[in-house]
């Protein structure tokens, strides 16, 4: 079976093309877009933006604390994407906490953006998401460590093993003594 994709070139602006799919290149730290990818988000009414950013690991600074959670300013990006907001939820502090304690301002907090407000266009943020996923990658990490070295694995392992082990034949093992003695 053969598969034939026809590919065209075209110089129209986006909005004004029609196709299935458009690609559009973009530099991975350059907020906002720029060129092809940057009109196109601005058409999408910023759409695009908010999908590249969710589950960014970013760093951010400490405005000030509020009930409700904290304000923060993410560090290297200017204009309305630098301001940010943790919901309490998200600081990882037990429930009522005085987050204008808890957090000072200007400390700098290692956040995980959660979603991009489409009013506003700040971020989400979470501390308590950003340590997730660092335990998750620690634990990855460990269970590859030990799969490298062969060490203790999961029962299934172990069962393979000795599966492994019960299907050779055994060749340099001693005949077991009954007790009995052959005669005749």
């Amino acid at each position: 079976m053969t598969v034939t994709w026809a590919i065209e070139l075209d110089t129209d602006p986006a909005e004004r093309m029609r196709a299935d799919l458009l690609v559009a290149p973009f530099f991975l730290g350059e907020r906002p877009l720029r060129g092809a990818a940057g009109r196109i988000d601005w058409r999408l009414g910023g759409h695009l933006s908010a999908m590249l950013a969710r589950g960014a690991l970013i760093k951010a600074a400490v405005v000030k604390g509020e009930s409700a959670g904290v304000v923060v300013r993410v560090l290297g990006v200017t204009g309305r994407a630098a301001r940010g907001f943790i919901p309490a939820g998200q600081t990882g502090t037990p429930r009522g906490t005085d987050l204008r304690k808890g957090f000072k301002p200007g400390t700098v907090l290692d956040l995980k953006v959660l979603d991009m407000d489409p009013r506003s266009g700040e971020p989400k943020l979470s501390v308590r998401g950003y340590k997730d996923d660092e335990e998750r990658r620690a634990h990855r990490e460990y269970r590859q460590k030990l799969k490298a070295e062969g060490g203790f694995g999961t029962l299934g392992d172990l069962l393979k093993q000795k599966l492994a082990g019960l299907s050779e034949p055994a060749t340099d093992q001693k005949p077991e003594e009954t007790g009995e003695e052959s005669g005749g």
